[in-house]
């Protein structure tokens, strides 16, 4: 019980204290908002930095389409040899100084179906119209461009 007490005492006193301090610190607070700011060496600031740098912030500048590329990353293809990322450009890797293998253009498609002239022409196909991608001339179920595809030896 008297242990009880005791707290008790202890935690009136610390409450005690604490208004205390709350009631110096509001008036020291007080009192330093009235003291007048001169210094012989003062000089009035010059605002017009932060305010841009605040308007900025508010409201910042909008890139153009054709200025926005900075931020497009690069293309990027994996290495054959050490499997990292690397420019598609590059001809040999900046890890693992491997050579990379040739670009080929892609092959000839001039009607834009999807097979290249050269396995049309080899199949009795018009490599000029792009309909015959749709067509079925051996009956087996498959289009030319599934065959195509699935690299199978002719329509």
């Amino acid at each position: 019980m008297l242990a009880f007490a005791a707290l008790v005492a202890a935690l009136i006193l610390a409450g005690i204290k604490m208004a205390t301090f709350e009631r110096l610190d509001r008036s020291y607070y007080r009192k330093l908002k009235e003291v007048p700011i001169r210094h012989p060496l003062a000089q009035k600031v010059d605002t017009t930095v932060y305010s841009s740098a605040r308007d900025s912030l508010l409201k910042p500048q909008q890139l153009g389409s054709s200025t926005n590329s900075v931020f497009r990353p690069n293309r990027r293809v994996w290495c054959v040899e050490c499997r990292l990322p690397i420019s598609f450009q590059a001809e040999t890797c900046p890890f693992c100084n491997t050579e990379q293998p040739t670009k080929r253009p892609p092959p000839e498609d001039v009607d834009k179906d999807g097979i290249r002239d050269s396995w049309e022409v080899k199949y009795g196909m018009d490599p000029k119209n792009p309909n015959d991608t749709g067509l079925d001339p051996d009956g087996d179920g498959f289009t030319n461009l599934e065959e195509y595809l699935a690299k199978d030896l002719g329509p």
